[in-house]
């Protein structure tokens, strides 16, 4: 980051903001993954440190009533997802509506993870039957769903709702994303659905031992992810 040289140019005259931006290496490149056999250099940088150049950029182009509106918005999204997911567990905790559900989502589970059940280090649940967790993953998808659609409908709309305002604010202020690109709004979305189901799983985790029917047990409010 200390070795790099860079210039860009600002074209306002599109329906965003477009800029393009240079970089080089200022020193003499002597990395063999960087040179062609005839030891001249790639002309390329790597990916993740162009995006964080570009980010940054684009931050310090922002005004600070930008940035207020901004920050606004991720800490309204923050606070959705955290009462959606322990609103869940509550409601799971006084009612039997779902009881079916848990014990379906029990049932399928594979018994010898007893005690490491969770959706695992993937953005979202895997119901591939390659997974180990695909069966139990996809009765909990169903689970979050009619939660969503249901107990937690109101604050659920405010939470997508808010995760849509930063989408705009973020093609208004940062313009088009890439094709293929995830929105914003949807790596929230699949983030809230991970947190409750990973949730309940902490939930099994703790209240099913070995000698344990399969009845369903209960679910304490919990705001750990």
């Amino acid at each position: 980051e200390d070795d790099v040289v860079w210039f860009g140019v600002i074209h306002q005259d599109t329906d965003h903001l477009n800029m393009h931006l240079w970089f080089a290496k200022e020193s003499r490149e002597t990395r063999p993954e960087m040179m062609h056999k005839s030891g001249e250099p790639r002309g390329v940088i790597d990916f993740r440190a162009k995006k964080r150049a570009e980010s940054q950029f684009r931050y310090e182009l922002e005004s600070e009533t930008v940035k207020l509106e901004s920050n606004k918005l991720y800490e309204a999204v923050g606070e959705y997802r955290s009462n959606l997911k322990s609103d869940a567990l509550y409601s799971l905790d006084h009612g039997a509506k779902y009881a079916p559900d848990l014990k379906k989502i029990f049932e399928a589970l594979p018994q010898d993870l007893r005690g490491r059940w969770k959706v695992g280090n993937t953005s979202q649940l895997v119901t591939d039957e390659k997974s180990r967790m695909g069966p139990a993953n996809r009765h909990m998808n169903a689970l979050v769903d009619k939660l969503l659609a249901n107990e937690l409908h109101d604050d659920y709309q405010a939470f997508r709702e808010a995760s849509l305002k930063v989408d705009d604010s973020m093609t208004k202020n940062h313009g088009l994303q890439h094709q293929g690109q995830a929105k914003w709004s949807d790596t929230q979305d699949a983030r809230l659905r991970k947190e409750i189901a990973n949730g309940i799983y902490r939930q099994f985790n703790e209240t099913f031992t070995e000698s344990d029917d399969q009845d369903t047990k209960k679910f304490h409010k919990d705001k750990q992810g």
